[in-house]
């Protein structure tokens, strides 16, 4: 290779490495092992003697070109369980740096391998990727321009954090003065009042849960989260005092700059959510917000009519994506659909999930709707498609831009009418989607395709891919 070229190539080689094995296939004694068609499963290791001091020397000599790393323990799904090559470390002391120009690490090892960490923290990490149980204040002291941090509790881990927990990994992330990111567990009262003040946060998402209450009177008089652009807010294991406590801090403190929501709420009653949602129309954001996405389930809903999700988002007048996943009905009918419409100018993407045997919007509603609309170009929610109240056959106009059309569950009664309606008023529209959970509708509006492909045809090519390239689609698909 030309010596002009070597170290840039290599460095391009060696720079983004989803597994440790390669720089460990360098030592000439681990190599067959690793590589070997004999020896190939990710319990190669096993049983191996650790590495000598010269055999570090191999491991160490691309270390300095690696700027994005993962390390994920056994098995890859699980990184509570130990890391199956640790062992092979004991040689190299643990405030070695093994890799000084690291960027980016992801460390998903379980807590017996945590001590190891400190070889692979970089005083130039900008990003890292590591479970709650980590030596936190290590991160943050040895990494001291840290931009990226996410500290994420497993779905199946068993230790919910204590007061304890939760007050080092506030300590640390106050020792953080450059964060641009972070995802952690809630925080103390101090930690919440240092990331409201950081002007640099542009994304937080609060995951996890505590026992303990953490949270004093000064909590609701934060600062504003002057420049944070996106919201993320998992309840999905919380207990429902501390959901009520994340919700009472995210009402008190103000977003400016808001452009981005989520809220994943599984297990927590109706009542506690609800003020959110109206505190949202009272945030300055909602002149600024323009993605939406809500998850809420909640088995216990059965005598609740309906939800009114809807409503608390119509001032938003600014919004571009909006993604329902209610799985209870949220009484979606023409006029709701309308006014919707209405308040959404600028909508691109809609998806509404309606858990209703009888979709209560019509075609008629429908396309009146989309005449509000024109940018919309992915729509999912549930039709009456059974009783079709508009004329098949009359002039009407063609929507410009809505080329991907999931109608949900509903039933069809006249597949061949169904797919003439949305050729002619739908013209970009090549297949309608359907939920998958049951094969008769499955198979009605595989027919509904089956009639609407021969339609399609019918339209040249070139003026067809014209307005499909006219399409908001291919003008901002960030938003589909």
């Amino acid at each position: 290779m030309c010596k002009a070229f070597h170290d840039p190539a290599m460095d391009l080689l060696w720079a983004d490495m989803e597994d440790i094995k390669p720089l460990l296939g360098c030592v000439t004694r681990l190599h067959p092992l690793i590589y070997d068609p004999e020896h190939l499963g990710i319990d190669w290791s096993r049983g191996v003697e650790p590495l000598s001091e010269y055999e570090a020397h191999q491991f160490l000599r691309h270390a300095a070109r690696v700027r994005s790393l993962q390390i994920t323990g056994y098995p890859p799904y699980d990184p509570l369980r130990p890391w199956q090559h640790a062992h092979l470390f004991s040689v190299i002391p643990t405030e070695t740096c093994v890799f000084p120009r690291l960027l980016s690490l992801s460390w998903k090892v379980g807590p017996p391998d945590n001590r190891l960490l400190p070889l692979f923290l970089s005083p130039m990490l900008r990003h890292c990727d590591a479970g709650v149980d980590c030596d936190l204040k290590s991160i943050t002291r040895r990494c001291a321009v840290l931009e990226s941090l996410s500290f994420k509790t497993p779905r199946y881990y068993s230790h919910v954090p204590t007061a304890g927990d939760i007050s080092v990994l506030s300590d640390a992330i106050r020792s953080c003065n450059q964060l641009v990111k972070l995802c952690c567990p809630p925080l103390d009262s101090a930690g919440w009042r240092h990331i409201s003040n950081l002007h640099t946060l542009v994304r937080l998402e609060i995951d996890g849960m505590y026992t303990a209450d953490l949270l004093d009177e000064d909590v609701p008089t934060l600062a504003p989260f002057l420049n944070l652009t996106a919201l993320y807010v998992n309840l999905e294991k919380s207990f429902l005092v501390e959901a009520a406590r994340i919700i009472t801090i995210i009402q008190h403190a103000e977003f400016p700059s808001l452009k981005g929501f989520k809220l994943y709420s599984d297990g927590i009653p109706w009542e506690p959510v609800e003020p959110l949602f109206r505190a949202l129309s009272q945030w300055k954001a909602c002149q600024t917000l323009e993605r939406v996405y809500i998850s809420f389930r909640n088995m216990s809903l059965q005598n609740l009519r309906s939800l009114p999700v809807i409503s608390h988002f119509l001032c938003f007048t600014q919004l571009r994506f909006l993604q329902f996943r209610v799985y209870h009905s949220i009484h979606l009918d023409n006029d709701l659909l309308l006014e919707a419409m209405s308040s959404w100018p600028h909508i691109e993407t809609l998806k509404l999930q309606d858990d209703t045997w009888r979709p209560r919007v019509t075609f008629c509603g429908l396309f009146a709707a989309l005449l509000l609309c024109p940018h919309l170009h992915t729509l999912q929610l549930p039709i009456d498609a059974e009783n079709i109240d508009i004329d098949p056959k009359a002039e009407s106009f063609q929507h410009p831009s809505l080329w991907r059309l999931h109608f949900s569950s509903s039933r069809v009664e006249n597949p061949e009418t169904v797919a003439f309606i949305i050729f002619s008023r739908l013209p970009l529209v090549g297949t309608v989607e359907c939920d998958k959970y049951f094969d008769d509708i499955v198979s009605v509006w595989r027919e509904v395709n089956a009639y609407l492909s021969p339609l399609r045809e019918q339209v040249p090519q070139d003026t067809y891919w014209a307005m499909l390239r006219s399409s908001s689609y291919f003008k901002n698909p960030a938003m589909s």
